[in-house]
Order: C-alpha cells, then structure tokens, then sequence
C-alpha cells in the first residue's frame, strides 16, 4: 500500500519557495481542465497577487511565476504560468473526502527545511519525506472551517504538505488527497502536538467555482 502512494504521489509533492519572502514549504502540482495550478498553505505564499515561487529542481531553486486564483481558509490556489507536465501533476478527480473514518491512516508527503545536527535544507532532498498517522479528529466535511488532526507531528517545511488516504473499494485502491497540512496543535502538558491540517469539503470545491477555476469538482462520493 505504502509503494503504490510512494510511486503516484512523489512527482507531483514540490518544495517550493517565496522568492520575495524566502518561506519555504510545500505543494502540490494539480492540473483541472489542463490548467496548471499549485496548492499549498496560505501562510508560505504571501507575496500576492503577483506571485515568484522557487520549485526545486535539478539541484536548484527554479523560478515559476503565478498569480493567486483562491485563498481559502488557510489554503491558497496559485495560477502557474508555465505548463505542468501531466505526469508532475495530479488528477483532480482524486482531490476531497469520500468515506474517511476516524482512525483511518494518512500519508503526509512533505519537505522538512532542515534535520538535526545534519541542517540539511529542504532542497537537498530528491523526493519528500512521508510521515505517517491516524485521523484523530474530523470537524466535519460540511464545515467550511473544519479541520482535521493527524496523530502524528510536522516539521518546518512541511506546511503546505498534501493529506493522503486509501480508500479500499470495489476494485482497485483509491488514493485521494484530501487535506492540506497548516502546522500542529499546542501539546497539553505532556500530551504531544498533533498535524492539523485543512479538510478540503465540499466548501472548498464550491469556493473554487466562485473564483472561476474549472475543473475542479468533488467526485459523486464527495457531493
């Protein structure tokens, strides 16, 4: 289960870079209607609506230009002006909720801006880091302020981060992106901080066709 998500997902999951700012997180490639876009949290990009992103690549920091297409409850939307290769990209039929149960496991895929002693930058890895944990909590996928913990912690870098889940179905597994990591909770005492992370509900899917981006829809499950 793990090597179908690692071999889908690790081309399309970016480290990225404000080259205003020089924030670093990271993104997610998605190509609705063959329109290229990237998602990622609202706090890594803020220098809008003009946008320079740095996008590792071939051991540097390239950048691609972009105009912002929708902010929306700490999740940010930008319109690349460059073409995305389709196999970079991700289908956005596997974006939102369908079916997700408490305690089902989740994949973050992400970029960590340093280890350790190492302080190693995020653009010295060639493929994201994957954490891995249960849903702990879901504030409901009607709610268009919900959101979701993940038992499991984040790191510098890994904002932005895509939510991965399986789903077991007729047929095949379905991988489907259905979150977008903002940071962690505040541990209690000596209870550990949890991911939290954006549910992307019907709401977010209903936002984006306010802004124009076409596309972009839930699945039938997900309506």
């Amino acid at each position: 289960m793990e090597d179908v998500l690692l071999t889908d997902w690790m081309s399309k999951v970016v480290a990225i870079q404000d080259m205003k700012t020089m924030r670093q997180g990271t993104g997610t490639f998605i190509l609705p209607a063959g329109e290229p876009y990237l998602i990622t949290a609202t706090h890594v990009i803020t220098s809008t609506p003009n946008i320079s992103i740095g996008v590792y690549e071939d051991d540097m920091f390239k950048t691609l230009h972009g105009s912002l297409a929708l902010e929306w409850n700490g999740v940010t939307l930008i319109r690349c002006s460059v073409p995305v290769h389709g196999n970079q990209a991700l289908d956005p039929r596997t974006i939102g909720v369908s079916h997700v149960a408490l305690s089902a496991t989740a994949w973050v895929p992400g970029f960590p801006t340093a280890f350790p002693k190492v302080k190693m930058p995020n653009s010295a890895l060639p493929m994201p880091m994957v954490r891995r944990g249960a849903i702990s909590y879901m504030g409901g996928v009607q709610d268009p302020s919900a959101e979701m913990f993940i038992d499991t912690v984040s790191s510098p870098g890994m904002s932005g981060s895509p939510v991965i889940t399986q789903l077991i179905q007729h047929g095949p597994p379905i991988q489907k992106m259905i979150g977008v990591v903002q940071g962690v909770t505040e541990g209690i005492g000596n209870e550990p901080p949890w991911l939290r992370a954006t549910i992307l509900s019907r709401a977010f899917f209903d936002a984006a066709e306010e802004a124009g981006i076409e596309g972009l829809s839930p699945s039938t499950d997900d309506k």
